[in-house]
């Protein structure tokens, strides 16, 4: 089930780990436009946008897309430059109209608002700061049902060294050999990818993934199960974003202290995820700076996947409610998220103690 979509996934953020990879390394400040929420973006994006949504809407011209970026914003020049990257990786040149009809195919607003269809999710550049600063960022794509389940995530991690996060003396003895995965990345790093109905999540160097007769091979790839992943209470790790802008780090640091929680990672993206499921980090806190702040579906909806097919929790962070992508559509949360691969009464006093720290925050 799902064989066909997962390969195509596959595929396409294999290349967009390839163009992504790349051009940060050869990233220069001309290529950086700041978007009207001061984000920054970069022609990397809007191209690994369309390389994406171009493939998949090839394949599967009946789904609908939700994906952070647009072309509203960007000058013709900008988008020049957008695709006279793109014409380098796709084998029929594209036009400025063309690669802004496809980029803005994902300004769907979701199945919750009339759109009665499954939906591909993307964050083109997830941690587009990370990415700048030649840190990690992740290629983030997921399927989600006309309900709003996710059913199918993909997660590349073109910056990704695992071992660079796994300590023997923290971590204990786990079953993957890191470096040695490692030394098979080139510069392309990993993919990880899930389908919800199974319950393990699969990972290997993206440049390993080879494709013939509409299936995939990879022979490092690796299943990783929840009883893999033996969980120390006494030497758990938080994973936490780099920009303090994006969570409340001083909220994040009473939550240690209270569950006497003594190591930290942070990192953008949804690397976070993938390390979560690795057990490389134990609880991935993102609280809110303020109540009225949304949290975009692209931001978790591929993290979401790996979660759902280990059984792990995945909630908001004041109340513990499980994470859901239908209602709010293209937003979910205005409240943040806490995931965690500990047990779910565990979990639970975390969110309790999270919505205590922010309600008396923001009363």
């Amino acid at each position: 089930m799902l064989e066909r979509e997962l390969t195509e996934a596959i595929k396409i953020v294999k290349v967009a780990c390839k163009l992504t990879s790349k051009i940060q390394k050869e990233l220069t400040s001309n290529e950086i436009l700041t978007k009207t929420d001061a984000s920054p973006v970069t022609i990397s994006d809007l191209a690994a946008q369309y390389l994406v949504l171009n493939h998949l809407h090839s394949h599967f011209p009946e789904d609908a897309f939700i994906a952070e970026e647009d072309t509203k914003e960007e000058t013709i020049e900008f988008l020049e430059d957008v695709l006279s990257l793109v014409n380098k990786y796709t084998e029929q040149a594209a036009d400025i109209k063309h690669l802004s009809e496809i980029i803005n195919l994902g300004n769907s607003k979701g199945s919750v608002n009339g759109v009665n269809k499954r939906h591909w999710v993307l964050d083109p550049i997830d941690g587009t700061k990370g990415f700048i600063r030649g840190d990690q960022f992740a290629i983030c794509l997921s399927l989600l049902n006309e309900h709003g389940d996710v059913i199918l995530g993909v997660i590349g991690c073109p910056n990704l060294s695992l071992s660079k996060y796994y300590s023997a003396d923290l971590h204990g003895e786990h079953k993957f050999d890191y470096a040695y995965l490692d030394s098979q990345c080139g510069t392309d790093g990993y993919i990880f990818f899930s389908k919800p109905a199974e319950n393990f999540v699969s990972f290997a160097p993206s440049i390993k993934f080879t494709f013939e007769n509409g299936d995939f091979k990879n022979e490092f790839l690796k299943n990783v199960t929840a009883s893999d992943n033996k969980i120390n209470l006494s030497k758990l790790v938080t994973l936490e974003g780099f920009e303090k802008g994006h969570s409340s780090h001083d909220l994040q640091s009473l939550i240690k202290e209270k569950f006497s929680i003594h190591n930290a990672l942070h990192l953008d993206s949804q690397v976070k995820y993938c390390l979560l499921a690795l057990n490389l980090g134990n609880v991935y806190l993102r609280l809110p700076t303020s109540l009225k702040f949304k949290e975009k579906i692209w931001d978790h909806a591929a993290g979401n996947s790996l979660l759902k097919s280990l059984n792990y929790n995945h909630t908001d962070s004041l109340e513990n409610v499980e994470v859901n992508f239908y209602k709010g559509g293209r937003y979910f949360l205005t409240k943040g998220v806490i995931a965690s691969n500990v047990s779910k009464e565990l979990h639970a006093q975390l969110v309790a103690y999270s919505g205590e720290l922010i309600s008396e925050k923001f009363r």
